[in-house]
């Protein structure tokens, strides 16, 4: 099974985005007018269930902090919120 790392922000407690681990968090902040960021870090995506080319659902664990930006990762809540993204519901 694969996985992969990379770091995300939610604005507004609601809105999250996930981008490339080589980006800085308040570079994505600065482009990005979203709203308010309200926690931010690390996210660690994995496939679940499916066959070899397609997955049924993804996995979403969240950790750390963005140093950049003076947030932390918010947990379950995090999580939650990617997860709903990432599978379309």
């Amino acid at each position: 099974m694969f996985s992969e790392r990379a770091k995300y922000i939610i604005f507004d407690k609601r809105l999250p985005v996930i981008f490339h681990p080589a980006i800085v968090h308040s570079e994505v902040k600065a482009g990005y007018y979203a709203g308010k960021p309200t926690s931010a870090g690390f996210v660690t995506l994995v496939p679940i269930g499916g066959n070899d080319s397609v997955c049924s659902k993804i996995n979403a664990t969240v950790d750390g902090e963005s140093v950049s930006l003076g947030l932390k990762s918010n947990g379950d809540e995090d999580n939650k919120l990617i997860e709903k993204l990432l599978n379309n519901f």
